[in-house]
């Protein structure tokens, strides 16, 4: 075999040796595809809807929301934790880049020594103190003919970009969070205000069939169904004002507010917010910041595969020194001190133990985990990009009918003051056409509420970036 080897003109022996190198490496293992919006029947949006983009909660017209947002996104703890992975991942990738260029130190030394009279140093050094003074440069450049240096700078690229759209991401998750609690916090208020209006009339019309049971006009059952309407009207005041509590303590937590302040403010109606969603299909699909780092997570794992399979390969590196030596620091500066010297060398992954394969099957896993995280992240929002936009649409329509049925239902009540002061109806019907009233705007008030929240969830789906890649 070594006569062979020494038989071959020198090209012929590096091809063999690359070829032995190379062979070293286990076959690559099947990866999972990545899907495709077409392979769903998604179509894909170029840029996501107007009402989605910028800071949309504006429209809200809301000055008390724009300032719990600007707190929110100036200093919430996720947001925070997101912008110190970009900082960490832009690192990463200029320590991966510094790798494509040479690296210059120089040194400077003093040491005092003294010399075994029977050591390998012969006399007259022998015996003796020396100051041995030295100053230099050296230089070292590693070729990177096989590309490991530029994937894993594409990978650390990659990475730093995905650690971006994943801020993004958390930005956009913090808005509709903070929108959609404040909303339930301002339903609540709303709530609290119509369920006392309730109670108070379920007092009264408890209190008129006491009367009337004391009169023996009405039976027991009559009262005992009153009694049971006010304990319903009461527990649902109860229910309101958890549910203000929980939604403020949520909103406080969210934006770094005090609930204090939060309690102090004063009850607003819910805004209109009307948007635009009729050019709007269940098939389409956003261009979401986590579905473009998925992709780029993607990318950055199959470029670290590349950078281990070149590690199978030979380094190739040159290294450069100049610099004076002396034992004396009065000639150190003398020409006759001058070291100089150029090293090219060539690094051989001939035994490993396993090490290498392992390194690559190891990146091979990461590919084939980062892929299916893309998948499932498209699949994922496939599904609340539609799940939403339904929910939006069910709500409008829920809405409607809740001002249908107010609207009826405050008809009904004007009618029945009417026929109470002509003394064609007794006070008691009057009561409860109010009380019917009053809950008919309970109900248009959850409603106004749900189709709100779904907006709010609609927008978070359809939050695409300013990229126009395609996922």
């Amino acid at each position: 075999m070594v006569t062979l080897i020494q038989r071959l003109p020198q090209a012929g022996l590096c091809t063999l040796l690359l070829a032995l190198l190379t062979a070293c490496a286990a076959p690559s293992p099947p990866t999972p595809p990545m899907l495709t919006a077409s392979q769903l029947s998604l179509s894909a949006l170029s840029q996501s809807p107007e009402f989605a983009r910028g800071a949309w909660w504006q429209a809200l017209r809301d000055p008390v929301l724009d300032q719990l947002l600007a707190q929110a996104l100036a200093a919430n703890p996720k947001l925070t934790l997101a912008a110190a992975k970009v900082a960490a991942a832009r690192a990463n990738e200029a320590i991966a880049a510094s790798g494509s260029g040479p690296t210059v130190n120089g040194q400077a030394a003093l040491n005092r020594q003294r010399y075994s009279a029977d050591g390998l140093i012969p006399p007259p050094i022998a015996g003796t103190w020396q100051t041995y003074s030295q100053i230099g440069l050296s230089l070292n450049y590693s070729f990177d003919l096989w590309g490991k240096i530029r994937e894993r700078v594409a990978a650390a690229a990659g990475a730093s970009r995905a650690a971006e759209l994943e801020q993004a991401s958390a930005q956009q998750w913090l808005a509709a969070e903070v929108v959609t609690q404040y909303l339930v916090w301002r339903a609540a208020q709303q709530e609290i205000i119509l369920q006392q209006a309730a109670l108070h009339a379920s007092e009264q019309l408890a209190q008129k069939s006491k009367i009337l049971k004391r009169a023996g006009l009405v039976s027991r059952d009559a009262q005992n169904e009153q009694t049971l309407l006010l304990a319903e009207a009461r527990t649902a005041l109860i229910a309101a004002q958890l549910a203000s509590s929980n939604a403020q303590a949520a909103l406080a937590a969210l934006t770094l507010s005090s609930q204090a302040s939060l309690a102090a403010q004063a009850p607003r109606a819910l805004p209109a917010w009307p948007i635009n969603t009729a050019d709007l299909r269940l098939n389409q699909l956003a261009q979401r910041p986590e579905l473009l780092a998925a992709k780029y997570q993607v990318e950055s794992a199959a470029a670290l595969v590349r950078a281990a399979q070149a590690d199978f390969y030979p380094d190739i590196s040159l290294s450069a020194l100049i610099g004076l030596s002396s034992l004396s620091t009065a000639t150190l500066f003398d020409s006759a001190s001058r070291r100089l010297g150029v090293t090219p060398a060539i690094s051989l992954p001939i035994f490993e133990a396993g090490a290498l394969q392992g390194v690559l099957d190891l990146q091979h896993a990461h590919y084939a985990s980062a892929i299916a995280i893309y998948n499932q992240t498209l699949l994922d929002i496939a599904n609340e990009s539609a799940t939403s936009l339904a929910r939006q649409q069910a709500a409008l329509k829920i809405e409607g009918e809740a001002k249908l049925s107010e609207t009826a239902a405050e008809q009904l009540a004007n009618s029945a003051r009417l026929r109470q002061r002509a003394g064609l109806s007794p006070a008691s019907d009057t009561l409860q056409s109010h009380l019917s009233h009053v809950n008919s705007r309970l109900a248009l008030l959850q409603a106004q509420r749900d189709r709100l929240i779904a907006q709010t969830s609609l927008i978070r789906a359809m939050g695409a970036t300013d990229s126009k890649e395609n996922p």
